[in-house]
């Protein structure tokens, strides 16, 4: 596995050849310290959308609802104009969602792409649209696997509240892959094996493994066709990876949304 970091403010088309990118120091200290804060009041609250493994705090679903400043991220300066470069002028915050590894309750997960979808509560009791299908419902909200053409409508920001290291569990993944075609994505399904890499081709397989390390305040932006997987933390870590997950969208008709704010 190689040991990289994508360190680069990168240019547009560079961003969507590898489907992702790093921007140093966007959270002011102040800034990333209120963050801190206002996630930490959140993970002791006694609301659904906590997520909890033997009564350890490591996520949070509904954090539009639950932190609802917590939008204002995304227009910031150079982080508003980037979307708006991306996505277009009609933009809007689809999902908010927030990863912990506390130390104590290490996880990791497969290789994957973010598939999955915020949708309207009327789908609990009626059809999903065409091309949509799996619906789940996670912490009283409904979800549903998304086509592939409204996943390449969108982009995901990742703010790290923490250091990313070698030893907290980093993100790794693979650039480029989020421009396999639908039917080798079909193929792939919503979770990979490290085997199955080679699902992507001899040039884009294992050897392009990259390991994305990054400071606290750091934004990593990313497709959400990327595959990707979450690494365990080392035997014997003691920090913490707090990352603010949130996922925006071009303005597209008939998309049943769960909750879409326009920004």
């Amino acid at each position: 596995m190689n040991s990289l970091s994508c360190d680069a403010q990168l240019p547009p088309e560079a961003f969507e050849q590898n489907g992702c990118c790093l921007f140093k120091s966007v959270l002011s200290s102040e800034l990333l310290q209120h963050c801190r804060t206002e996630i930490d009041r959140l993970l002791v609250a006694d609301h659904p959308g906590i997520l909890k493994s033997q009564s350890v705090a490591y996520g949070i679903r509904n954090l539009l609802q639950l932190w609802p400043e917590v939008a204002g991220l995304a227009r910031m300066g150079l982080v508003g104009e980037f979307i708006e470069r991306t996505l277009g002028p009609d933009v809007g915050i689809v999902r908010g969602l927030l990863f912990d590894k506390p130390p104590e309750r290490g996880w990791t997960l497969p290789w994957h792409r973010d598939r999955t979808i915020a949708i309207s509560e009327e789908y609990r009791t009626r059809p999903l649209p065409e091309g949509f299908s799996n619906l789940t419902v996670k912490a009283g909200v409904p979800h549903a696997i998304a086509p592939n053409w409204l996943l390449e409508r969108m982009v995901t920001l990742r703010f790290s509240l923490d250091p990313m290291t070698v030893d907290n569990g980093p993100l790794v993944f693979v650039p480029g892959s989020q421009r396999l075609t639908s039917v080798e994505a079909a193929e792939m399904g919503q979770q990979q094996s490290d085997a199955d890499l080679s699902a992507f081709s001899e040039s884009e397989a294992k050897q392009a493994i990259v390991t994305q390390y990054c400071d606290a305040g750091d934004l990593f932006v990313m497709r959400p066709l990327l595959a990707h997987s979450s690494l365990n933390p080392t035997p014997g870590n003691v920090l913490r990876r707090r990352v603010v997950h949130l996922e925006f969208s071009q303005k597209v008709s008939g998309v049943p949304w769960f909750e879409y704010r326009a920004i």
